[in-house]
């Protein structure tokens, strides 16, 4: 068996992924996961059901560090930032539909 392949070795590495994650949070946005999922979250919490569930299930703060440079706290930021589109159930054209209505609300 090789050495990378040893759980031990595995679960540091995933340790190590997610401190990676935490610093990149508080580097780029100054914030930590937690106020990030906040912020994102409150945002969700003012869609209508069920695009606000279906909203929350899909955050993912992974997309929103390598694709966002800044944080705007309106609803259409946190739709096109909060993942990606047509890796979820719903698909592009539904996330798409939902942003554009309130990219124009702005």
């Amino acid at each position: 068996m090789h050495k990378f392949l040893k759980p031990k070795n595995i679960k540091e590495r995933k340790l190590q992924y997610e401190e990676d994650i935490r610093n990149e949070c508080q580097e780029k946005f100054h914030m930590s996961i937690d106020e990030l999922k906040s912020v994102f979250f409150s945002l969700y919490n003012q869609l209508p059901e069920p695009e606000r569930s279906k909203a929350k299930n899909n955050f993912d703060i992974k997309f929103l560090i390598e694709y966002a440079t800044g944080i705007q706290k309106t609803i259409s930021f946190a739709i096109r930032f909060g993942f990606k589109w047509d890796e979820t159930f719903e698909g592009f054209d539904y996330w798409d539909t939902l942003w554009e209505k309130y990219r124009l609300k702005r």
